[in-house]
């Protein structure tokens, strides 16, 4: 019901702040790796995405770098 909703968006919340504070704690430098590893990765399907799609995923791919490179959980209920 309503509480669930609640519980749900409130760790959605919490998840992105978790994420927003890794990626407030990379250097300049991981953070221009992490993103040519996102592209890198992302490079064989570029071609056939809409550029808002790529860049959601390139953002998405660099997200998920960051919670390995830093080992950070991810919050949420499956």
């Amino acid at each position: 019901g309503a509480g669930r909703a609640e519980m749900l968006a409130r760790l959605a919340e919490l998840d992105a702040s978790v994420l927003a504070a890794g990626r407030a704690r990379l250097d300049a430098d991981a953070v221009a790796d992490l993103a040519r590893e996102a592209e890198q990765e992302l490079q064989a399907f570029r071609g056939r995405m809409a550029a808002d799609a790529y860049e959601r995923s390139k953002a998405a791919c660099f997200d998920r770098l960051v919670r390995e490179r830093l080992k950070l959980p991810t919050l949420a209920l499956d």
